[in-house]
């Protein structure tokens, strides 16, 4: 892990996101994932996967869940869901070539990828975001979140 200065681009970060998430969610047993999730969904800020920064370093990038805008009840199924909706639309941005629409959060001191996630719990849609703050040099911590709909113009 570095504690010097490392420059990552959004566009590297949300790529080794998207693989790692792919790998942590879809890819490794059914088990695996879903302990992972049940340490999240209990407040848990978990390590997640480091990124080669080459002669900088690594950058270390812990993982953290925020459900509490979820209308509804949040389970593996629908988490799963809303974060393969979000990487994909993250992936069929960067495959494409296009810019990555983002933004600085306010709850947070970073950058969210906006490419929402949506999932549907009974009438309620809920939507997923991925968001990276800098906790210190070397350390990410990925955000993953759910927003209300509605302050996002999305109902």
């Amino acid at each position: 892990m570095s504690t010097q200065q490392v420059t990552l681009m959004p566009q590297q970060i949300a790529t080794a996101l998207n693989n790692n998430f792919r790998h942590q969610f879809f890819d490794a047993d059914k088990t695996s994932a879903k302990a992972l999730y049940t340490s999240l969904h209990r407040g848990e800020v978990v390590p997640f996967m480091e990124i080669s920064a080459g002669e900088q370093g690594k950058v270390r990038c812990d993982l953290k869940l925020d459900h509490a805008q979820f209308d509804g009840r949040l389970n593996f199924s629908k988490f799963r869901n809303a974060l393969d909706a979000h990487l994909t639309r993250v992936a069929d941005r960067l495959v494409a070539g296009e810019e990555l629409q983002i933004f600085r959060s306010d709850d947070f001191n970073g950058l969210v990828y906006n490419h929402p996630g949506p999932v549907r719990d009974d009438e309620a849609v809920n939507f997923l975001l991925t968001g990276i703050e800098q906790k210190r040099p070397g350390v990410l911590i990925v955000h993953v979140f759910f927003v209300d709909p509605a302050l996002m113009g999305l109902t």
